[in-house]
């Protein structure tokens, strides 16, 4: 899917670049597919990327968001195989894959008849 969209930042013209949106674990499911092409405005910075997601896709938005409508800062986001804060300023460049995983949380389970999962100590 290619989306067009044209974000309010100082030097954000008429140049565009591509970028592919990587969508792991929970992500994948909220957003209901692995991934997807974006066409953005030159200048769009990482932070207005993980806002546009959020905007576009109400079932993302509890993800990529914290109650103040900001960037989650546990949330693991990679361009590339570099690891950048979900508030980055970093402008997007052509060709960028940019990966969104949420925190892994990890547990020791007992499978017995209940399959009840305890934390790790």
């Amino acid at each position: 899917m290619i989306l067009s969209f044209l974000g309010t930042g100082a030097g954000r013209g008429t140049k565009t670049v591509q970028v592919t949106v990587r969508f792991m674990a929970q992500l994948k499911r909220a957003a209901g597919k692995a991934s997807e092409t974006l066409t953005l405005a030159h200048g769009y910075t990482l932070r207005d990327l993980v806002l546009r997601l959020a905007r576009d896709n109400v079932s993302l938005a509890g993800f990529l968001l914290d109650p103040a409508g900001t960037p989650q800062p546990s949330l693991l986001l990679f361009v590339g195989d570099e690891q950048v804060r979900s508030d980055s300023a970093r402008p997007i460049q052509e060709g960028d894959v940019v990966t969104l995983l949420t925190p892994m949380a990890g547990g020791l389970c007992d499978h017995g008849a209940t399959y009840s999962c305890q934390p790790l100590r």
